[in-house]
């Protein structure tokens, strides 16, 4: 039996992301998993993963701090390659390469420079309307406050959100100016919002590995069904679209990126056009889709770190539900779309099945926060 490669996973609070990104190397068979977890505030379920072989965590108070903490970890646990799984812990490991030169091997990352560009959303909406990939000129509520804009003169519907984030967090369509006028005169704290068109069309993604602006490998999804939240869809279909294929190589060509992305589209098929929304420099919530569509993202970017030549990888068109509840699978399957069977076996707990601890410990965590919520509210309606 040949050695397993010991690979240190770094992240802080993504309890999620992290299990799934575990699951993906795991199943492999070729690696010894160690995690360090730069936060302390939950009690992750990944620790208790088949997959995971040590699990550590440390509560960092600043940058300089967490990479003496990555360090001191990578020696202590013998990792040959380390695996940063969010922006910030990516953004660290960027800024200080020369640290981990002798120490371990790095999958594809990006610059600390073009990390911070593409992950702040005003900067980024900037460069790509001086690059050429927009024509939208980005407002911010800091314009509308300080007079350089006015309400009246912008498009409606329009959308406002932080510049960091990600999930669809903080996202409010407002339909009019009188809505957005009435934001601006309430005194909301004008810092880091950003004013963006709401793009007529649907969600098209595009999930890659990047090296040296080249995509190596990559998957497109979109929702299965329409999503009317701005959150991601838990329902999503693989397809292809050579168009955005295209867009997407030119501007990783541009920005000379290397390492993972997910990129989020509003595709308008009428016009043809491609508008990028978000652009996530880390792994996603349905991973475990494009592992199961064919393309093992995490267990490529090893390959690509230890100099392993990859070969053209093509992926299915399958359906995917990014869920492990019973009940919601069962009553999402079984629609009037014959094609939602599919998520019978393509979602979650399908998968997870062979690593069941996380999931029980998932619901009994879900379980009791439902009993703690009852409680409380109860508690509250004896107290009027």
């Amino acid at each position: 039996m040949r050695n397993k490669v010991n690979i240190l996973l770094i992240e802080e609070g993504s309890s999620i992301i992290t299990l799934r990104v575990a699951r993906c190397l795991g199943i492999t068979s070729q690696y010894r998993i160690h995690i360090l977890s730069l936060s302390r505030k939950q009690r992750p379920s990944f620790r208790y993963s088949r997959y995971v072989s040590s699990f550590c965590a440390y509560e960092a108070m600043d940058d300089e701090q967490s990479l003496k903490l990555i360090l001191q970890t990578t020696r202590s646990t013998h990792a040959e390659l380390i695996m940063p799984l969010m922006e910030k812990q990516t953004k660290i490991i960027s800024g200080n390469l020369q640290a981990f030169n002798g120490i371990c091997i790095l999958p594809p990352l990006p610059e600390y420079y073009t990390l911070e560009l593409v992950i702040n959303k005003y900067d980024l909406s900037k460069w790509l309307l001086e690059s050429g990939f927009s024509n939208t000129r980005p407002v911010t509520l800091r314009h509308l406050t300080e007079g350089e804009s006015n309400p009246d003169n912008l498009t409606y519907p329009l959308l406002i959100k932080p510049f960091w984030g990600s999930s669809g967090e903080g996202i409010i369509r407002i339909n009019e100016a009188s809505q957005l006028r009435s934001i601006v005169e309430a005194g909301v704290s004008p810092a880091e919002i950003l004013i963006q068109p709401y793009f007529a069309g649907h969600d098209l993604d595009l999930s890659a590995l990047v090296k040296e602006g080249r995509i190596i490998v990559h998957t497109m999804q979109r929702p299965a069904v329409k999503n009317r939240k701005f959150k991601y869809s838990k329902k999503i279909e693989f397809t292809e679209d050579a168009g955005l294929f295209e867009f997407c190589e030119k501007i990783f060509k541009k920005l000379n990126y290397s390492g993972i992305a997910h990129l989020d589209f509003r595709h308008d098929p009428e016009k043809n056009t491609y508008h990028l929304v978000d652009f996530n420099a880390r792994y996603w919530s349905t991973i475990t889709g494009s592992m199961i569509a064919g393309i093992n993202f995490p267990h490529l970017a090893c390959q690509v770190a230890r100099n392993v030549p990859i070969e053209p990888h093509l992926y299915k068109r399958i359906r995917f539900l990014s869920s492990e509840s019973l009940f919601y699978i069962l009553f999402n399957s079984f629609s009037l779309n014959r094609k939602s069977l599919h998520f019978l076996v393509n979602n979650e707990l399908y998968y997870g099945l062979g690593d069941p601890i996380p999931m029980f410990f998932n619901f009994i965590t879900l379980l009791r926060a439902k009993i703690e919520w009852h409680f409380l509210r109860g508690k509250r309606n004896l107290s009027r």
